[in-house]
């Protein structure tokens, strides 16, 4: 195994297992929504955006730290 290819495979692990032990809190999931919606959210549809992105989070195993 040459040295370029060995990087590449420490790189891709290394990024995984961050993936996979990271820990959501709400405010990433309600920056991410504002982030696309750059003319704002009103606070229902924001409220119900986030809880929406909660279910799916965890539907694809993500871990929430979640009040």
């Amino acid at each position: 195994i040459d040295t370029h290819e060995f990087l590449n495979d420490a790189a891709f692990r290394l990024v995984r297992i961050q993936e996979e032990n990271m820990v959501l809190k709400p405010w990433v999931l309600i920056a991410t929504l504002l982030l696309q919606n750059p003319d704002g959210l009103d606070l229902s549809s924001l409220t119900e955006q986030t809880d929406w992105l909660r279910h799916l989070a965890l539907a694809f195993g993500a871990f929430l730290d979640w009040p």
